[in-house]
């Protein structure tokens, strides 16, 4: 079975808790033979998303040089669903999303309800669904990388 292991977010800016993140979606790789991704989001606003994509995808692989092959800057894949939509047509069969745990419900409920229907994102079908899984707890009162996150940063 070919899989892939994923995260899609806006990393705007980079912090050390995306590289905390993208070192779960590799083990979460490396424990089930999959390949691994990290899709930059292409969202911009001046709140929460004030770098756009070209910048952003640019400090992301200077932040994290040893992923680099790992990181995707496609503007075909503006969503989870159109990240899913191209891993199905490369021919994974079976697809693991990593999130944040305060986000699990949200994505399993949205790319599941998508799972095996065609639509404006496009289409996928994989037999297991699509599995969420935890990249664990973020406590923002925390000091360092449990502590960190984008918002802090901006």
């Amino acid at each position: 079975m070919k899989t892939a292991v994923f995260s899609f977010g806006r990393f705007n800016p980079p912090t050390v808790g995306h590289e905390k993140l993208i070192k779960k979606v590799e083990s979460v790789a490396s424990n089930n033979d999959a390949d691994f991704y990290i899709y930059p989001s292409w969202s911009q606003s001046p709140d929460k998303d004030p770098l756009p994509h070209k910048v952003k995808f640019g400090h992301m692989k200077k932040a994290f040089p040893k992923y680099v092959k790992n990181i995707i800057s496609n503007p075909k894949c503006k969503s989870a669903i159109h990240v899913l939509t191209k891993l199905y047509d490369a021919g994974y069969d079976k697809v693991m999303m990593v999130v944040g745990s305060d986000r699990i419900s949200e994505f399993d409920r949205l790319l599941n309800k998508y799972n095996g229907k065609k639509a404006v994102h496009g289409f996928y079908e994989f037999s297991d669904g699509v599995e969420i899984v935890s990249a664990g707890e973020r406590d923002p009162d925390a000091q360092g990388v449990e502590g960190m996150s984008a918002s802090k940063m901006r």
